[in-house]
């Protein structure tokens, strides 16, 4: 099933950076490594974010061919109206591959190695092989993957397993940091008052045990509790990066809880 290709295949983080600038190109509004159900889509591309009709694109990138690959996709087809994996030019088989992607109305991307003019002709890194089929998707599952296009999450880079993706948890924790940044030693009570995300990522019951238990147990690194009461907590004066983190914010509410680290996903809501 598989088209063998010669020499050694492409990082799948260059493939999807080339993805990523391929549809900054045509329109779309590009977001890396987004909760999709219960796991991570490496490309969500969204055109009319904010408004009553948005179209969500959602895009796997692999630097090979695989049934599995095309069943990772479907899986996603519930959160987008439009689906697509990206992979390198000239694997793309001729056998139960390309059945169940023209079945199923999977699109296909193509990554090219090399880019440029030939005669008047520009040729891009990547190209559309097969256009997806646009479909209705869940609203639910539409609206939380919507929720989590967040600016944030653009500071990562896409088709990486290192950790590096946005969650509601590192959003929140960002806000917290802007928060003390601007109104210095704060109380739990005034920090909840003031940063709307705890209350979005905890629930409404638990959120003040919750915050003071995350700030002074795995975030010690960046706060600092003051003895006395009452118990008040600011940002620690060696933590480098809290005033780009509170630079780099923007006001607008975080969405869509997926746990501390993302790994809960949809399936655990």
């Amino acid at each position: 099933m598989k088209r063998r290709r010669k020499g050694p295949k492409v990082a799948e983080c260059e493939m999807a950076m080339a993805a990523w600038a391929w549809l900054e190109k045509r329109g779309w509004d590009v977001y890396p490594e987004i909760m999709v159900g219960s796991g991570r889509a490496d490309l969500v591309a969204v055109k009319g974010l904010g408004t009553e009709d948005p179209t969500v694109w959602i895009i796997e990138v692999k630097n090979t061919v695989s049934l599995e690959l095309l069943n990772q996709a479907l899986r996603r087809e519930a959160y987008g109206h439009l689906t697509s994996v990206c992979v390198p030019s000239g694997m793309w088989g001729g056998g139960a591959d390309i059945v169940v992607a023209q079945a199923k109305g999977l699109g296909v991307l193509e990554h090219c190695e090399w880019a440029g003019m030939f005669g008047n002709r520009e040729f891009e890194h990547v190209g559309e092989h097969r256009a997806p089929v646009r479909h209705k998707p869940v609203f639910n599952s539409l609206q939380r993957v919507l929720g989590r296009l967040v600016p944030e999450a653009k500071a990562y880079k896409p088709g990486t397993n290192s950790g590096g993706y946005h969650t509601s948890y590192k959003g929140m924790i960002m806000r917290v940091e802007a928060f003390l940044l601007e109104r210095g030693p704060s109380t739990i009570k005034e920090i909840l008052e003031g940063v709307e995300a705890v209350n979005k990522h905890y629930a409404k019951s638990s959120a003040s045990n919750s915050l003071r238990n995350a700030l002074t147990n795995f975030e010690t690194k960046r706060f600092e509790v003051l003895r006395g009461r009452p118990f008040r907590v600011k940002l620690k004066e060696d933590v480098s990066d809290g005033e780009d983190a509170g630079a780099k914010l923007v006001e607008g509410d975080l969405g869509g809880g997926d746990g501390r680290d993302g790994s809960g996903g949809d399936d655990a809501l």
